[in-house]
């Protein structure tokens, strides 16, 4: 492992940079960081989930976005869950 780098860009600053096993990884708060998603972790830590909004969506736009990825995330462990199911019936 090497040690940890400095990757500057004058578009968005400064992200470190560590490589693993030849593969650069970044840091992920330089990288939130650089993609404005500075109140991410407030947001989870105060309602337990994060939605980017778009200010220009009214309230209701974004309830329903907010649904629609319930729905679709619901459905994903559902079918995670049944191919695991099958799986260890078929085991």
């Amino acid at each position: 492992m090497s040690n940890i780098q400095l990757f500057k860009n004058e578009k968005f600053g400064k992200v470190r940079v560590v490589e693993i096993e030849g593969k650069p990884y970044f840091a992920g708060v330089d990288v939130a960081r650089v993609l404005g998603y500075s109140k991410v972790l407030p947001s989870i830590k105060e309602t337990g989930g994060y939605i980017p909004v778009n200010v220009e969506l009214s309230p209701e736009e974004v309830m329903t976005r907010a649904l629609l990825i319930a729905q679709e995330t619901i459905k994903r462990v559902e079918d995670e869950k049944g191919h695991l199911l099958q799986k260890a019936e078929t085991s």
